[in-house]
């Protein structure tokens, strides 16, 4: 039952609405009644009502101030004012304050009835709408261990990029990441032959050790990354050095009970500190880097990045040359937002470049640009100025730059003005196709033709036709064809002496009454009036 409270300084007003209405069947229950604004304040304070009907001018304190302030108890409340005032001030600053009817005095209960009817309804749509979102928001709570470890791993492994996305989800999950180590463990047993199920009771024995030994002293974030592999968030509670050693031994003390326990080999590789969330992936791949050096340093190892970074260094180039190929593919799609998106993707990885891996993001940035231009070449796009620069010409410009930020306009304005000449490209071939369509109907409206008869001329699938047309023209093939027997009946009408069935026949359809009704659906009127002259 939702609650209602009348407010009204008139007494025989508040019992004709307490006693006349059949508050049941509109399944609402009259909780309290207050005769002025103050005392209509305190029960609505004390009551939190769904429904609130009231006058405006009362003793004390008028309608619209008790409104304001029953706002801050109650703000879900639906209000319905009952007033004898006309002034349009009133019913002006009444809506502002959200009230939802306006009720002239005196009114029909009937009118009154089918008022509160309809807050009713909305109510309950009101009251749906919020079971559904408790019911998402406890779903979510309830998944939220595993969203979250989902989108760190989407961070970690590159597959989201964009720094202002990354924060907000960061925020979303309550994620509180300013310095930690990243610890990576394969425990793949390749010695024994064991099973992918056999793999997963050891995964699962090695987080809840790690997790309990680190209880005392950190806290830990788990990810899975593979049947094998499980990457563990270690956050920072003392000074770095600390930090980093604390670590170390906890990841002997784990290789210690996975040989002695689980009696299996396995690998355990420790990042260099990070400072922030966007760090992950960087540090990802320097536990990758170093879980590789296992072939010097045999299994059953505990490897620190910074152990090792002074071997042969070959950066994973792999996440920037997958973004090089989401701006190639964007480029190729005509799609500038897209391409935004690309953009700034390729600025975030190459932020973790150093200067010594310069010479390698001139080469990265020219190759970039030498593929978009062949997308130019391959469609016949006239070229800008700075893209009739030979390729020699074009190499020695980008050897010229001092610093990413030149590369990256030279690149961003090479992708933007490429894509948006694609974009007018396939646009142009929209318009072409569509042309070549409407001249094949315009031909052969006589006969009886299909739109896959159109969609075979202009060698195009049917649906992309038909989708063709609805966004370009607003209209389907069949309408198009209509109009176009139309437009030659209405013509052939006026200036012969031919009978209907013949005109209906002379422009393709073979049915005179099918004719003669379509015909006034297109023009309102029949062929025979429209021969006389009405229309």
């Amino acid at each position: 039952m939702f609650k209602v409270i009348i407010v009204d300084d008139e007494a025989m007003i508040r019992k004709g609405l307490k006693n006349v209405i059949d508050w049941q069947s509109l399944e609402c229950n009259v909780i309290d009644e207050a005769s002025d604004g103050i005392e209509g304040i305190e029960k609505i304070a004390k009551h939190l009502p769904d429904i609130l009907i009231t006058d405006i001018k009362m003793p004390g304190m008028n309608g619209l101030e008790m409104i304001k302030e029953a706002r801050k108890h109650a703000p879900e409340c639906k209000i319905i004012v009952l007033t004898g005032h006309r002034d349009f001030d009133y019913v002006h600053e009444a809506i502002k304050l959200g009230v939802i009817n306006f009720v002239l005095k005196p009114t029909k209960i009937q009118e009154l009835t089918q008022i509160i009817k309809k807050v009713v309804t909305k109510l309950k749509l009101q009251k749906q709408k919020d079971n559904e979102y408790e019911k998402f928001k406890v779903l979510f709570e309830e998944n939220l261990p595993v969203v979250r470890e989902k989108f760190l791993y989407d961070v970690l492994n590159g597959i989201i990029t964009d720094k202002n996305l990354i924060i907000q989800q960061k925020e979303l999950f309550s994620i509180d990441i300013d310095s930690y180590l990243l610890v990576l463990v394969d425990n793949e047993n390749k010695k024994t032959g064991q099973s992918q199920y056999e793999n997963q009771l050891h995964r699962f024995g090695i987080v809840n050790t790690f997790c309990e030994l680190n209880e005392e002293k950190y806290k830990v974030n788990t990810i899975n990354i593979n049947y094998s592999q499980t990457c563990f968030i270690v956050y920072n509670n003392s000074d770095q050095i600390d930090f980093i050693e604390g670590v170390s031994r906890l990841c002997e003390d784990l290789m210690e009970i996975i040989n002695n326990c689980f009696c299996i080999d396995a690998v355990i590789s420790i990042s260099n500190i990070g400072e922030s969330i966007t760090q992950l992936s960087e540090r990802y791949s320097e536990c990758k880097e170093a879980m590789a050096r296992k072939i010097y340093l045999g299994d059953n190892s505990v490897i620190r990045y910074n152990d090792v970074k002074q071997f042969a260094n070959f950066k994973d180039n792999s996440m920037l040359e997958a973004v090089q190929k989401k701006l190639i593919d964007s480029v190729k799609s005509g799609n500038v937002s897209s391409v935004e998106v690309a953009l700034n993707a390729i600025s975030n990885y190459v932020e973790q470049y150093g200067k010594t891996e310069f010479d390698y993001l001139k080469d990265f940035y020219f190759n970039t640009i030498a593929s978009l231009n062949n997308i130019r070449i391959t469609l016949k796009i006239k070229a800008s100025e700075f893209e009739t620069r030979n390729i020699g010409g074009l190499y020695n410009l980008i050897q010229k730059c001092e610093d990413v930020n030149e590369l990256s306009i030279i690149l961003s304005d090479v992708s933007y003005d490429i894509s948006k000449k694609v974009n007018d490209f396939n646009t142009n071939s929209i318009k072409s196709s569509i042309v070549k369509a409407l001249d094949f109907i315009k031909e052969n409206y006589k006969h009886q033709i299909t739109l896959n008869d159109v969609s075979e001329h202009i060698f195009l699938s049917t649906y992309y036709v038909s989708r063709m047309f609805k966004k370009e023209l607003g209209k389907n093939f069949i309408d198009i064809l209509n109009e176009c027997r139309i437009d030659s009946a209405k013509s052939l009408l006026k200036s012969t002496d031919y009978k209907t069935y013949e005109i209906a026949d002379m422009v393709g359809i073979n049915d005179p009454h099918y004719f003669s009704k379509i015909f006034k659906k297109y023009v309102g009127v029949t062929p025979t009036q429209y021969r006389e002259g009405i229309n």
